[in-house]
């Protein structure tokens, strides 16, 4: 599949309080399950939109080390460059970044969505790496 996967994690979780991507799920974490999800999709590439939270993206590199060991799909984090600006300033710097003219884009608190309905689009509209 010539598709990348966006997930969004830069939030400051002011409302919520703490970072929503490590909340327990399944047999780990919100973010942990969209990986899983994700790699079993079959996704060419992973982008992890982060922002300036230094302890939160710590967290995120860890969880992603662990993750990727024993899998073919490469996870990149991506640092958002225009701080503070919301999810769009994310998408746009992972947009940057990636390898792919294609991508998927989900935040990291929406655990339900169809991730298979990307798959059917890449079918549907076949992309070229870049």
């Amino acid at each position: 599949m010539n598709l990348g996967l966006i997930i969004l994690l830069g939030g400051l979780s002011s409302r919520f309080g703490e970072p929503k991507a490590f909340l327990p799920w399944g047999e780990g974490n919100l973010l942990t399950h969209l990986l899983q999800r994700a790699r079993s999709v079959g996704f060419s590439e992973i982008l992890l939109s982060v922002g300036d939270d230094v302890e939160l993206n710590n967290r995120i590199e860890a969880c992603v080390e662990e993750f990727s060991l024993g899998g073919d799909v490469p996870i990149r984090i991506v640092p958002d460059n225009t701080l503070r600006c919301g999810p769009m300033a994310g998408i746009y710097t992972a947009l940057k970044e990636g390898h792919y003219s294609t991508y998927g884009v989900i935040s990291v608190d929406m655990p339900f969505f169809p991730l298979e309905k990307f798959a059917i689009w890449d079918e549907a509209y076949p992309s070229s790496t870049a």
